[in-house]
């Protein structure tokens, strides 16, 4: 049996390896079901860039750390990953039972993180960005938050040019 914070640090691996996946692959294209490129251990990702959450255990990174769980475990366990970090940048498809994964483009990446941070489950202990609000018109300035780190991150991928889009 885990302790709260080694589950908490296998949900945080579990997110980890999904983006270096995800990240990785994000140039390939699939072929028959399969990724070229991705080796032995291609997963099957659609061409939308779904990804089957039984696939997902066999991935290398995540294989010790998921491969001994059948595949209603492992989507639990992906979804409470996703559900402790709800700011990462996957969804997963609702409209099949939760049984694939992908992640979502940048301007939904955007919008998942602005919507956090202003969500009930964040707001009120981000004293950072309360602090931000100005008084005269109990808002937060949109050139504050375009200076948000992760935000810019995500931007910088809709430059022209930019590969990580």
């Amino acid at each position: 049996e885990m302790s709260a914070s080694e589950d908490r640090g296998l949900l945080s691996r579990i997110v980890g390896e999904l983006n270096r996946f995800f990240e990785e692959n994000k140039s390939s294209h699939a072929v028959g079901g399969m990724h070229q490129g991705a080796g032995q251990n291609a997963s099957a990702q659609t061409q939308d860039g779904w990804l089957d959450i039984s696939s997902i255990r066999e991935l290398p990174g995540l294989a010790t750390w998921l491969g001994h769980l059948n595949e209603q475990e492992c989507k639990l366990k992906i979804q409470q990953a996703l559900e402790i970090f709800p700011s990462t940048i996957f969804e997963l498809d609702a409209s099949r039972a939760c049984n694939r994964l992908r992640r979502l483009d940048p301007m939904s990446r955007m919008s998942r993180v602005v919507q956090f941070w202003f969500s009930d489950d964040n707001y009120h202990r981000d004293l950072y960005l309360q602090s931000l609000v100005d008084a005269a018109t109990n808002a937060v300035p949109i050139l504050s938050i375009l200076e948000f780190k992760s935000l810019n991150a995500i931007c910088e991928t809709l430059r022209p040019g930019s590969s990580n889009a």
